[in-house]
């Protein structure tokens, strides 16, 4: 009977000191997890929108607009929200790239800011199969993400922005006439024609002139003695 009371003893002593290191365990894993996977939402600023004449001239854009609203939601986001919604982001700037048709942003540096856009977002697309990927990272290419948008934004401010001053600067049409005139009076100059008229009148002056020069030194030598 002690034997049995013994033994119970020992398997009650043993199962609590099971109790008592499971639950320090979990005491102790608990708060370093909690630090780890924290999801909390963090603010990213947007540098440069649209000014008034670039957001009238891609009003129409279908692609932009759907990309421009979605991206809203990066400016305040978990870095949890960001992988999760980074597939779409990726797909969205894709056909952004893909899809411009305004005449004014066909251009070798319009599209550079597009492909730069689409890389950044598939990058960020891709952390999300990446397990040992930190918060901090995540972080850090949603900024490179808005930063890559906001130099769109600003590329399509400066095209614009020239095409206006552009046409401000265009010449009234009556001067412009002038000036093409003028071009070409300096490129074929127009041939001096002389007055025969004059050119005559004054050659007979000459002429004369040189008639009575010469017949006034012949009456000199006459009226020269000779001599003897």
């Amino acid at each position: 009977m002690k034997v049995a009371f013994y033994i119970f003893l020992i398997v009650i002593v043993f199962l609590s000191s099971c109790n008592a290191t499971s639950d320090e365990k979990k005491a102790l894993e608990t708060p370093q997890d909690s630090i780890v996977h924290k999801d909390v939402k963090k603010q990213n600023k947007l540098q440069t929108g649209l000014n008034l004449t670039a957001k009238k001239e891609v009003s129409n854009w279908k692609e932009y607009q759907i990309l421009n609203e979605f991206i809203q939601q990066y400016k305040l986001i978990s870095y949890s929200e960001a992988l999760s919604n980074a597939t779409e982001l990726s797909e969205l700037a894709t056909h952004l790239k893909d899809s411009v048709t305004l005449k004014k942003l066909k251009t070798p540096s319009v599209k550079t800011r597009l492909n730069i856009l689409q890389n950044e977002c598939l990058r960020l697309k891709d952390m999300e199969d990446i397990s040992a990927i930190t918060p901090k990272e995540v972080m850090s290419k949603v900024a490179d993400v808005m930063a890559a948008y906001a130099a769109v934004n600003a590329k399509f401010n400066s095209v614009y922005q020239i095409n206006e001053m552009e046409n401000e600067l265009e010449l009234d049409p009556d001067f412009e006439k002038i000036l093409l005139e003028s071009a070409i009076d300096s490129i074929n100059p127009k041939p001096i024609v002389k007055n025969p008229t004059k050119r005559r009148k004054y050659n007979k002056k000459l002429v004369h002139k040189k008639r009575s020069k010469n017949l006034s030194s012949k009456k000199k030598k006459k009226s020269v003695p000779q001599q003897q």
